[in-house]
């Protein structure tokens, strides 16, 4: 099989072969899958990627309806959640987000403003008019979203 794998051909042909049933396995009818939840393990990124699968990372939480992060799978960076989407400003709570890492926190007409019977803006911890998301972030990539840990 390695022997076959080096012929560029035959090596494209078992790859969308592949692609094709993990497709099929999914149901077939879709643009793009989009991932979020955690961190998508690197080798399966990786074998996801040499089979040309159309899939992608985004970023989110249930308080910001529900989506922060998003990038089309053709323009998707491995190991980013890609970029802020439209309605949402992110700001990284660091002296220097270019170089050192910070929480990210949210803005936006999606960002809610409070839960429920709760005083305080948010009911949780948060920035003035910011949505804490307890996530820390690292600036590898401009404009593209690394999510590092849970800051809780």
């Amino acid at each position: 099989m390695k022997l076959l794998m080096n012929i560029p051909i035959i090596n494209d042909k078992i790859r969308e072969s592949i692609r094709q049933k993990v497709i099929d396995a999914f149901g077939g009818k879709f643009k793009e899958l989009i991932i979020g939840g955690a961190a998508l393990n690197k080798e399966v990124e990786l074998f996801l990627r040499s089979i040309r699968f159309p899939y992608t990372v985004g970023y989110g939480m249930t308080e910001c309806g529900p989506l922060l992060t998003y990038d089309n799978w053709k323009t998707f960076r491995q190991s980013s959640c890609g970029k802020a989407v439209p309605r949402v400003e992110l700001r990284i709570d660091s002296g220097d987000p270019q170089h050192i890492v910070g929480e990210i926190l949210a803005k936006g007409i999606c960002v809610m403003t409070g839960y429920y019977k709760k005083s305080g803006s948010y009911g949780c911890r948060h920035r003035p008019g910011r949505l804490a998301t307890y996530r820390r972030y690292g600036n590898h990539r401009p404009r593209r979203l690394p999510v590092y840990q849970r800051t809780m």
